[in-house]
């Protein structure tokens, strides 16, 4: 599929490296999707993601990635403190930049990206730009945040090098498997540990202490106020919050938190950690694609304005015509896919869904 990389000057020693991939024509009219990466991690990350949407979207569709400023191909001097306001506001620059600055977007924010996520909504909203917003394993941090005051050579000199960091990528990975994955086999943390140390630094920025520290500034500092948070609820636009309640890093219940707050849409995938490993994605394909039973159900709505409140790829076996605003729709397909992150639904469908809204119910 057609992709452009380039460079966005945001200052004269910060040059932010983007991808806008795209599937053909892209126009004013294309549907824009701005995905944006948690801690310690490149957007490398989120290309499964994008080969996906881009080979089953119906509709021309254009998805920006980026490294944040300091990090991966975006690596450069990083002097200034930094905060979930300041990577949001070079995400805003960004979109402007590749865009122009009238352009409606998508925003996906997963991680600590969640959190740059919503301080973004807030800037897009006034502008009435914001067309949905998809916050994956995430939270609206802590009113009470101790942590916010430490400076960042405390992270980068004393907490991470003794507490958290690894001397090599094999070791750390090792020691971060269990806390990001739920349930992981042996041989699937081999394989993937396999997969992430061939070229790691295209993945991970576990020897980059700097841009790591950073990163523990702003998601220590962050905290999405009252009043932004009126904001994006009297914005009404479709906001949904996936919650993985066997998250280690953060908290299910500080997922919740913020999907409580936000009123949004909740898709809750039961045994899921911070992201996903091989038997979450089977459970996907077995349920979706075969329809097999089990008793617990995960609820998402949906409809045709919001592209975020997604939970897999399908396509109706057939054109259905709703009863109600609330009819129920069952999918049944092969097509289905989840990512390493989070997972995205989109349809396919002879049915025009307008405004509508409908549930999609999901056996486990």
């Amino acid at each position: 599929m057609p992709m452009k990389s380039d460079y966005f000057t945001l200052a004269p020693d910060i040059n932010i490296y983007y991808e806008l991939h795209f599937s053909p024509p892209p126009s004013n009219s294309s549907t824009k999707i701005i995905m944006i990466m948690g801690a310690y991690a490149t957007l490398r990350n989120f290309d499964e993601s994008v080969e996906y949407l881009l080979e089953h979207y119906p509709s021309s569709i254009e998805i920006l990635t980026y490294d944040h400023r300091g990090i991966g191909y975006s690596k450069g001097p990083t002097l200034e403190r930094q905060t979930t306001s300041l990577l949001a506001r070079d995400a805003y620059q960004l979109v402007n930049h590749v865009w122009g600055n009238q352009s409606p977007v998508h925003v996906i924010g997963v991680s600590l990206g969640g959190m740059v996520a919503q301080e973004l909504a807030v800037m897009l909203i006034p502008e009435q730009r914001l067309l949905s917003l998809y916050l994956g394993v995430t939270t609206r941090g802590s009113y009470i945040r101790p942590f916010s005051l430490l400076p960042k050579w405390f992270f980068s000199r004393i907490i991470l090098p003794y507490f958290s960091m690894k001397s090599d990528n094999e070791k750390m990975l090792r020691s971060i498997a269990p806390y990001i994955f739920n349930e992981i086999e042996q041989e699937e943390m081999e394989e993937l540990i396999k997969k992430y140390l061939t070229d790691c630094d295209k993945w991970f920025i576990f020897q980059d202490i700097d841009g790591c520290a950073q990163h523990n500034v702003a998601f220590n500092s962050h905290y999405l106020t009252d009043q932004h948070i009126q904001q994006i609820k009297n914005a009404q636009i479709p906001v949904t919050v996936q919650i993985s309640m066997q998250d280690k890093l953060l908290p299910a219940r500080k997922q919740q938190e913020l999907a409580d707050s936000l009123n949004a849409k909740i898709l809750v995938l039961e045994r899921a950690g911070h992201t996903f490993n091989r038997e979450n994605r089977l459970k996907m394909y077995e349920i979706v694609g075969c329809g097999s039973k089990s008793e617990t159900l995960i609820f998402c709505d949906f409809d045709s304005s919001c592209l975020a409140s997604n939970i897999v790829y399908a396509k109706f076996i057939k054109p259905l015509q709703p009863t109600s605003s609330n009819a129920q729709l069952s999918i049944a397909t092969s097509s289905t896919v989840a990512f390493n992150t989070f997972v995205l639904l989109l349809v396919e469908t002879d049915l025009v869904l307008r405004e509508e809204k409908y549930s999609l119910i999901v056996k486990l």
